[in-house]
């Protein structure tokens, strides 16, 4: 009796063609003889069954995400964002107020405009529009840190001087200057390390980690000379050249484009003619400056500011958002003449600068942004060019009114009418 092999169920038949059916191994590979082969069972083609495997992930359907719902991580990701801007903008307007109040470092102050104007001329968004923003959030939250630091010495050094005045050889008086000054060197010394940490908001409230961080950097090694390396490299990194180099060109033709118009309204004085002249000729001037100067921060070179084919077409492509421009621009500058009026302390001129660089940049990213708009194809609809002139010419007039009569009542009198801080340095005095 033959022992019965291994039966696989929809194993081919002699013929080959599968049937379904149980198959025994031993009855197909035995030959007629008797004698029973061993069965190779590797030899035997098996089909694949048509059920699928238990598990395909590759064919599993994965839903896609929705959309992230606002946690505390989000939160705190948008409040860092709001305080870093926040910084950046208290940093900025520090550092450029200060160089303002300097006679050449103001060309600083008048290039980081144009650097600005031309990053939205070029088709840059607004979010990047401002140079420096980010580089300049440690320099604000420092300032902000040293102001919050040093609020206790200010309160003591009030009461000491209050003191003094009252009776200066009291004990009270004594005991209250010999802590002012004890107060004072400590708020310095933990004010300059937490700057060399890096300035960061934190920094200042954290005395002890930074007494700490100090003594192991000084165990380390040197600490003068790399910090005077970093210094460098944060100083190049800066690009002061190039800031300078565009608020001289920027100025340079600016009053190129003024200096005539202006002599003759200065010529007033002496011949009421020349001043109705040199006014009709600002007031027609001004809108093609405004494209000029952006034309100019645009490609970065000088006589861009001078190519009156492509500032015509600009102005005709886009006549509403170079209207908008600069009725904003000279509405913004007409307050300021009133800082005019008296001479400001050389050491606190640092002061009005702040106010006419907030003035200034609404009016210069306005006229970058009507630039690029400028650069579609076409002209505008005639409605519209004569829409833009109808706001253009009588902003411009208003400001040409009000520059006229700042003569009479500035301390400095017809000079003043050159100073044109809407168009050249973003300052109150030279």
């Amino acid at each position: 009796m033959q022992p019965a092999g291994p039966e696989l169920t929809g194993d081919l038949a002699p013929t080959g063609e599968p049937t379904g059916e149980p198959v025994d191994l031993a009855v197909v590979a035995a030959p007629a003889g008797g004698e029973e082969p061993p069965v190779d069972l590797a030899a035997v083609e098996v089909p694949t069954p048509d059920a699928p495997p238990l598990l395909d992930l590759a064919s599993v359907a994965v839903a896609p995400p929705g959309p992230a719902e606002p946690g505390r991580a989000g939160v705190r990701a948008a409040l860092t964002r709001a305080w870093t801007a926040l910084c950046g903008a208290v940093g900025l307007l520090a550092c450029l107020s200060v160089l303002a109040a300097v006679p050449v470092l103001q060309l600083l102050t008048l290039g980081w405009l144009l650097e600005a104007e031309g990053r939205l001329a070029r088709g840059g968004g607004l979010s990047g529009a401002l140079p420096g923003l980010a580089r300049a959030a440690r320099v604000g939250s420092a300032l902000l840190g040293l102001l919050v630091v040093a609020l206790p010495w200010l309160v003591l050094r009030g009461y000491a001087r209050d003191a003094a005045l009252l009776d200066p050889t009291s004990r009270v008086a004594d005991e209250l200057a010999r802590w002012t000054l004890a107060v004072g060197a400590v708020t310095a010394a933990h004010g300059a390390l937490a700057v060399a940490r890096g300035g960061r908001f934190v920094s200042f409230f954290r005395p002890l980690s930074n007494w700490l961080w100090a003594m192991r950097g000084v165990a380390r090694g040197p600490v003068l000379w790399p910090s005077i390396a970093a210094a460098r490299a944060w100083l190049v990194a800066l690009r002061l050249p190039h800031y300078l180099g565009l608020g001289t060109q920027g100025l340079v033709a600016g009053f190129a484009w003024l200096a005539l118009p202006t002599a003759l309204l200065a010529a007033g004085g002496k011949a009421p003619g020349l001043a109705l002249l040199g006014a009709l000729l600002l007031v027609l001037v001004l809108p093609w400056l405004l494209a000029a100067q952006a034309r100019l921060a645009a490609e970065g070179r000088f006589a861009a500011a001078f190519e009156l084919g492509e500032v015509r077409r600009r102005l005709a492509r886009a006549p509403l958002a170079h209207a908008l421009a600069l009725l904003v621009t000279l509405a913004l500058a007409l307050p300021l003449f009133l800082l005019k009026v008296e001479p400001v302390p050389r050491d606190a001129l640092w002061l009005p600068a702040a106010f006419f660089l907030v003035a200034a940049v609404p009016g210069r990213l306005l006229a970058g942004w009507a630039h690029a708009r400028g650069a579609r194809p076409g002209r505008a609809h005639p409605v519209l060019r004569l829409t833009g002139a109808a706001v253009a010419l009588p902003a411009a007039a208003a400001y040409v009114f009000v520059l006229a009569f700042s003569q009479l009542f500035s301390w400095y009198g017809a000079t003043s009418l050159f100073a044109h801080h809407a168009f050249l340095l973003p300052v109150a005095f030279y």
